[in-house]
This record gives C-alpha cells, structure tokens and sequence, in this order.
C-alpha cells in the first residue's frame, strides 16, 4: 500500500489492490475445502469492503460481495456489512443506504427497499439519486411505497432539486391514481400540475400526450362525464402541442380558465390551467425565436402578453422583456419603435397599478413590492439597451428605474428604504447601472456599483465573470479612484486569485509543501487586512468559500486537516443568517459530513503529515441554544456553528421540531430578495378561496 503514495490518485490504487486481493481469495475459496474456504471467504469479503469504503458505488465490489454472501444463504451479511460502512461513513452514506435498498428490490423485497430508499432520501433530500430510486417505486404498477410524502408533494420535492422528470412521471401516477379512484378533483390538479411541468421544460410531444391519454382511456371505453372533460383537455392540450402558430389554435375550453386554481408551496404561485397556457405560449415563442422564426415567436409572445396583462403580472413582465430583446437586437422586426413604446406604456400602466395597491393599510404588501421591482427590472433593463437615446432622457431613465431596483424609495411618505425589500444579487443590473454612472461621469458611483457587482458575482461563484470586469476596470478606471478605492480594489483582485488558488488541487497545503498552522496564521492575517477595505460580512462569506473549497480537495484519508479547515470555514459564516449562493449549502453538507466523521468520531482521526501536535483536534463541547458548539485546545478558538445552516441539508432537528412540531418536514432553502433562506416546505394544496 505505500507504493501507492507515489501514484497521482492513491485512493484509487489502494482500491485497486484491495479488490485484486479480495478477487484472489474469493477464487481460491472455490478449490479449497470447508474450513479453509470459510476463511478464505471471509478474507476476500474483509477485501472487498475495504474496497467498498474507498468507491461505495463499486459494482463489481459489491456484486462479488453478494455472491460470496449467496454461496452462504446470506443476504443479511451484505446488508450488515453495508450498514456499518454508512454507520462509520456518514461521507458517504446515503450511497450505502441506497445499495441497501438495491439489494432488497433486486431480491423482490420492495417493502425493505423502500425502507432504505426513504432512509436516503431523508439523509440527503438534495441526492437526484435518492430521489430517482424512490420514483421508481412510487410509479410502479403493483406497489404502493409509503414515504411519509404524498405523491403530489414529493414531486414537488423533485423539482426542488431540480429533476422535473421524476416530478413528471409522479403526477402521471397520480393522475392515474385519482382517475381509478374517480377523484375527479383531485384528477383536475393532477392534471394541471403534469402539464405544468411539461410547459415550463418546453417538453411539448403530442405524441407523449396521445400516448398517456390512450392509457387512461383506451379506445372503446366509456367515461363519466367528469372523467370525459379531463379526457378533452387532454385532446385540447395536444393541439396546442401541435399548432406552429397561434391562429392555428382553436380557442381552448379548459385550458383559457382560471380555474381551479392551486397555491404551491408558501411562494404565493397560484397555477391554474390558464398559467399552464401562458407558460406554453412564451415556449412556443422562444422554440421559434431560435429557428429564427421572428415574426412566429413575436406571434405567441403577443398571445401571452394580451392574455396576462389582467392575470398574471409577474409573467406579462418576463413576456415583456422576451419581446423588447428582439426588437433591440433585430431592429427590423419594429422600425419605428410603435411596438416597443407600446410595451414600455403598459409597463408603465403595470407599474403604477402596483403603486396603487396597498394591501396593509398604508404600506405596501411584499408582493406589490416585488412586483414594482419587477417593473423596475423590465424598464431599465428596456431603457439601457436602446442606446440610441443615451443622448438624451434614455440613460436618466434606465438611471432611474436601475437605481430603484437596488434601493427603491418605496416609503412614499418619508422615502425610507422598505427593509423587507431587501437587495436583489444581481451582478448584470448592477454592472449596467455601473455603466451608466461612467458614461455620466459619475465615477465615484460607477466605482462602488462596479465593486458591488464583483462582490454579487463572487457571491455566486461566477469567478470568470468577476475576474472579467475585474480587468476591465482596472484597464479603464484605475487612475480614477480615490486612494481608498484603489485599495478596495486591489482587495478585490486578491479576493479573484485567492478563490482560484484555494481550488486547485495541487494548492502547496494538499501537496504537504507548507504547515498548516502557518497557512492558517498568514490566511487570517490576510482577512484581517481586507476587513479595512471591503464589507465584513463579504469577506466572511469568501473565505468559508475559500476554506471549503480547499477541505474538499483535501484526500479522505486526512481527516484531521480536513476538520481544521471545514471548521475554519465554519467561522466565517457563525453570525451569518444568509448565503448568497445554493452552492454553499452545498459546502455545508460536505463540511457536516466531514465533522461527523472526525469530530463525532474522533477514533476515525488517522495522523497527519500537515500538522505535527496531537491535539489539534476540534471536539463536540455543550450544545448552546440554537447552535453547535465545538472547541480547540491548541487553537483557542470556540466554533458556534448556527443550527439553521449547519443541518442546512438534513432533515429538521431538534431546532426546528420546536419551531413547527406539527410539521416536520424537510429543511430547503428557498430565494428571496437574492439571497438563500431556508423555508418550510408545504404540500400543494388546493385553494380556499371564495369565487
């Protein structure tokens, strides 16, 4: 095993050898006798798990395993085996528990399986693969898999995550479902819901909706007159599959409603059949929009603009910007400038409609809010692009409705910034308000924007972007900053590199060339250093970002040096209440999986080339109210980790059963205002409104 030191992927080579072992003895365990081939078993079984911790999904591992456990009559070894593997890897156990729930379905113990399936999915309910093995056995014929999810919820669960094509098949089984049980109600939301899925991934096959319906009712078969009317919106839903142009489409009688109407989730989204058509309509305009079918797609954008200008404002705003793109960029599409002036005054009109409205006495609700953000996006981003009136009140008016997108005075009596309105992350809105200021020669503002924008596009983790702009300011605005600002900015350059460095896996700290307590002493100097010229709160965010990213190139087998800087990681981020990226909940799962091996497990700790002292190890101290504590000797450091972003992607703790006991459900972060929260997921409900 040491030659394997020298190769450039050790892990690998262990696993290689381990399994040419376990191979070896699993052959010579056939021409042995009784006692000896016992031990020659169990000696390529011991083998073959070792490979098993290294590559949990090894097939071959795994297959020989079971078939040595078959020579035995045994399953329940393999599945010990395994469990102990996800009992003493939690890195890797929601893979473990899966291959469990594998073995049991592969020997028709669907109950079992689906057992061990929804014990992964609970420990990883962002896990696509957790997800998709429990579809399988909630869209199977003959077999009903309790969860603890409805079929309904749990596709809404797999959007989440973003698999719609598991939501897909689960909303075909429980339209099925209701049919056979002639809940019709049920079988309409069903049925609206699948075909919203269809609609927002632009998966319109006619053919694929013939199909399913033909399941349902075969030909020849008598329905009730409920059932009939589901069976002619899906014959309604498939012309408008088929149809290339808007005209070609009678005007539908289930699909124009809107009604029934569902509310998902607590985001406020009611989707009724007339939201389904919409979604279809804006599809079929950006299908032919890159065919080059201009005058097709500004045909159905028409469609849905008319149809939800008194519907769905949010959607008119999208279906809006759709249209003045391509009147920007193929500027023979609207000569004149009739259409987009048209659309720029029902903007207006949608605009000041939102002002209007004012739901809570004086103030504004938080949706008119995001709605007159909306607004506000649509028309400076229209404003800015028309270059052509930059001269004159063009640039002051994408000024305008810009800067109201990041600090809209929406007090209206005393112009104060509405707190719950918050900053929107958005690093192109910004850098195009930048852009503006330079152009006006406001360079001390279009200096701070710009610094805004990289922070937003480091925020997200798009380094190239942020990199980018980086250059380009400093080719144009570098002799234009203040002292101050030049230090900022010089903060920022390093910020770019630092972020690069820390996730190349030959960084001198993986490859044993430096000490790790001196990295960390001179990486804590360097954060101190940018404190005095960038936002705290920025920083804090980039060096979690930083120190994880190092940790999980760090080998598996060096566990200490991988606590030291998941936890250094944790630091950063224990007086945050949000993450501007659903990539660092990520980051966070790994990290809690990697304390849960080290810190809870502190026998598993092997030694460490990196750090010398013996107690360097972080250990679980007093659980303090909302958090996890852990503390160092020979760092004197004591680590709160908040408890909402710490169990951030595992199911709800102690913390949140005493938030909302009647509702465990799983943790999920939800975007709001540009950052990532967390929020509590609720079914899909019909809504209880009066008509």
């Amino acid at each position: 095993m040491r030659k394997c030191q020298s190769f450039n992927d050790p892990e690998k080579c262990r696993a290689g050898l381990n399994f040419a072992k376990a191979y070896l003895y699993q052959r010579t365990a056939r021409k042995e006798e009784d006692i000896t081939r016992i031990n020659y078993r169990d000696t390529a079984a011991f083998y073959y798990k070792k490979v098993l911790e290294i590559y949990p999904n090894s097939k071959s591992a795994l297959t020989n395993l079971e078939k040595l456990d078959a020579e035995r009559g045994a399953l329940s070894s393999t599945v010990e085996r395994l469990e102990d593997l996800a009992n003493t890897y939690p890195s890797k156990r929601t893979d473990y528990l899966i291959k469990i729930g594998d073995l049991y379905k592969k020997n028709k113990n669907l109950s079992k399986s689906c057992q061990y399936y929804s014990r992964a999915y609970s420990e990883d309910p962002f896990s696509k693969k957790a997800c998709g093995a429990l579809v399988d056995l909630y869209v199977r014929k003959d077999f009903i898999c309790d969860s603890g999810n409805s079929i309904r919820k749990f596709a809404f669960n797999c959007q989440e995550i973003d698999a719609p094509n598991y939501a897909e098949k689960l909303l075909r089984k429980e339209l099925s479902l209701a049919l056979k049980e002639k809940a019709y109600r049920k079988a309409n939301e069903s049925l609206i819901l699948w075909a919203n899925v269809l609609a927002n991934n632009g998966w319109m096959d006619p053919a694929q909706v013939d199909r399913f319906r033909l399941a349902l009712f075969p030909k020849g078969s008598r329905s009730e007159p409920m059932a009939k009317r589901i069976e002619e919106a899906m014959k309604e839903l498939k012309t408008i599959f088929e149809a290339e142009r808007p005209r070609s489409i009678a005007q539908p009688k289930f699909w124009i409603n809107k009604r029934p109407s569902l509310i998902v989730s607590n985001e406020e989204i009611e989707i009724g059949p007339l939201y389904v058509l919409l979604r279809l309509y804006k599809k079929k305009g950006e299908t032919a929009y890159f065919k080059s079918d201009f005058k097709t797609s500004e045909a159905h954008w028409n469609r849905a603009l008319s149809l939800s200008k008194n519907y769905d404002r949010a959607f008119f705003t999208e279906v809006a910007s759709d249209l003045a793109e391509m009147y920007d960029l193929y500027p023979k599409m609207d000569p004149d400038k009739a259409k987009l002036n048209k659309l720029i005054v029902f903007l207006f009109e949608g605009k000041g409609q939102s002002y209007g409205r004012k739901s809570l006495g004086n103030e504004y609700s938080e949706k008119d809010l995001r709605m007159i953000r909306r607004y506000h996006i649509t028309l400076g981003t229209i404003f800015y692009k028309d270059k052509s009136k930059w001269d004159g009140r063009g640039a002051r008016n994408a000024r305008f409705q810009l800067e109201h997108v990041f600090n809209p005075m929406m007090g209206r009596v005393d112009h104060h910034f509405d707190p719950r309105f918050g900053e929107t992350v958005k690093p192109k809105l910004r850098t195009m308000l930048a852009t503006i200021y330079e152009k006006s020669e406001r360079d001390n503002d279009a200096i701070n924007t710009y610094f805004k924008a990289i922070q937003d596009y480091l925020g997200l983790d798009q380094m190239t972007s942020a990199a980018d702009l980086y250059k380009k300011l400093k080719e144009r605005l570098v002799s234009k900053m203040t002292a101050k600002q030049r230090k900022s900015f010089n903060h920022y350059g390093e910020l770019i590199e630092l972020r690069n460095r820390m996730r190349d896996k030959q960084h001198p700290l993986i490859t044993d060339q430096i000490d790790i307590s001196k990295f960390i002493d001179d990486f804590s100097d360097v954060q101190n250093l940018m404190y005095k010229h960038i936002p705290k709160e920025v920083v804090q965010v980039q060096f979690f970002k930083a120190y994880s990213d190092l940790a999980s190139n760090v080998d598996d087998s060096k566990k200490l040096e991988k606590q030291i800087l998941s936890v250094n990681a944790l630091t950063n981020i224990q007086t945050l209440n949000y993450l501007p990226s659903p990539m660092d909940f990520n980051k966070i799962s790994k990290i809690k999986r990697t304390l849960e091996e080290s810190i809870e497990q502190p026998d598993r700790l092997g030694n460490t080339k990196m750090y010398n002292k013996t107690n360097t190890t972080y250990e679980l101290t007093t659980k303090q109210s909302g958090a996890k504590s852990y503390t160092t000797s020979s760092l004197n450091k004591v680590i709160n980790i908040p408890e909402k972003l710490f169990q951030i992607n595992n199911t709800l703790q102690k913390h949140y059963d005493e938030v909302t006991p009647a509702n465990k459900e799983i943790a999920r972060f939800e975007t709001k205002n540009g950052e990532f929260k967390l929020k509590e997921l609720k079914a899909v409900t019909m809504q209880d409104k009066k008509q």
